[in-house]
């Protein structure tokens, strides 16, 4: 079994993080791996990142230069990669590697099985509607492009119960080209020799893209209302992306300057939640929620929104607590609750590293993802 797989690199989100976690856990149980991606102008350097990573591993790099993420350049490259290195097995992430995919079949004809690993939806879609299946234009471009890929895909699966629902219920895929597959990690304990990333006593931590469905923007009205309460209060918003100038101009005209930190993007995201007291995602939808895992393994407690696919990874006042979504008051009396009551979130904290260990552990996903490929050569 020799898998390829195909991801357009653009920035550091969940799927990213989650391949360079796979693919060497992999390559350590002694299944030949790869990496397909192509390059444009906006993604060299994260592109080197990775094949500087994966280098130390011994896993191929593959990298096709063209004009545009869609194109028959891309299709034809990743069919000479696939025919050279005899791959059985071709898995693809996020839409753009989907398409290229599926062209790649159609005009090329490569004839090893295609597996689509699903981490969301379109942005747009989701940034508006989360996961509602409700919501979907089933006669857009976009749905009928998603549909039709379907035809070469061999099998699928989520990263959440939630997102898998949404694509079967929406009608994209049929329920028996669907499996799930949690995330998995492994615990972080070790302990930082200095605290330079401690900035109060009472700290804040949320990870993730700034874009609109993470509710930063939420989050900042919440600590807004805390301000006034809790005395050496600071949020760190760890991330960038196209929602900086709507946060920076939000934090001045609150008067938080001293209050909010925005660290900007950070190789080193445990060594944050390590120095944090709570991991706060109010996240209007997600695909799984990477953080919370994250959190987990640092034994730190989360506060979210009770959403897709928070409602599975957060059990409500075991391992965190779950807020009734949008709600800006609720959001600020649990994280006020937490930081009063530093000997409940450390237990939740603790808790959250015992669900880890049972339920999230890499060894568990790793498990299951290499059952799921070593179901697609059987049939």
């Amino acid at each position: 079994m020799k898998i390829l797989f195909y991801l357009r690199v653009v920035v550091m989100g969940g799927a990213e993080r989650y391949l360079l976690t796979l693919l060497p856990e992999l390559k350590k149980r002694n299944i030949e791996v790869g990496f397909f991606c192509t390059l444009q102008d906006n993604n060299q350097e994260i592109i080197n990142r990775f094949a500087e990573y994966y280098k130390q591993y011994d896993i191929p790099v593959y990298i096709c230069k063209a004009s545009s993420p869609v194109s028959l350049k891309a299709a034809s490259s990743l069919a000479k990669v696939i025919k050279k290195g005899n791959y059985s097995i071709l898995s693809a992430h996020l839409i753009h590697a989907e398409i290229i995919s599926s062209l790649s079949k159609i005009f090329f004809h490569t004839h090893c099985k295609l597996v689509v690993t699903k981490h969301g939806y379109l942005q747009k879609f989701m940034d508006v509607h989360g996961l509602d299946y409700t919501k979907v234009n089933r006669l857009s471009v976009s749905y009928q492009v998603e549909k039709f890929l379907q035809y070469f895909v061999a099998d699928n699966f989520s990263v959440s119960v939630g997102l898998a629902n949404f694509y079967i219920k929406s009608g994209i895929c049929q329920s028996s080209k669907m499996s799930v597959i949690h995330h998995g990690l492994e615990p972080d304990f070790s302990i930082r020799s200095d605290l330079k990333l401690r900035h109060s006593g009472n700290q804040l931590l949320i990870i993730g893209r700034l874009r609109r469905l993470k509710g930063h923007h939420l989050l900042i009205k919440a600590v807004k209302l805390l301000n006034t309460e809790i005395t050496d209060i600071k949020l760190i918003i760890l991330g960038q992306g196209e929602e900086m100038p709507v946060l920076v101009k939000m934090v001045n005209e609150y008067n938080l300057n001293s209050t909010v930190i925005f660290a900007g993007y950070s190789d080193n995201v445990s060594d944050y939640i390590k120095c944090s007291d709570i991991v706060v995602a109010p996240s209007t939808a997600e695909a799984f929620g990477l953080m919370v895992l994250e959190a987990y393994s640092c034994a730190k407690p989360v506060v979210a929104f009770n959403v897709t696919a928070f409602d599975e990874n957060i059990i409500d006042n075991e391992t965190g607590c779950l807020v009734v979504p949008y709600s800006i008051e609720e959001l600020a009396a649990k994280i006020k609750y937490l930081l009063q009551n530093k000997g409940i979130a450390t237990q939740f904290g603790l808790n959250g590293a015992r669900l880890l260990k049972n339920k999230f552990s890499l060894s568990e996903a790793i498990a299951k993802t290499i059952v799921f490929f070593e179901k697609q050569c059987v049939d």
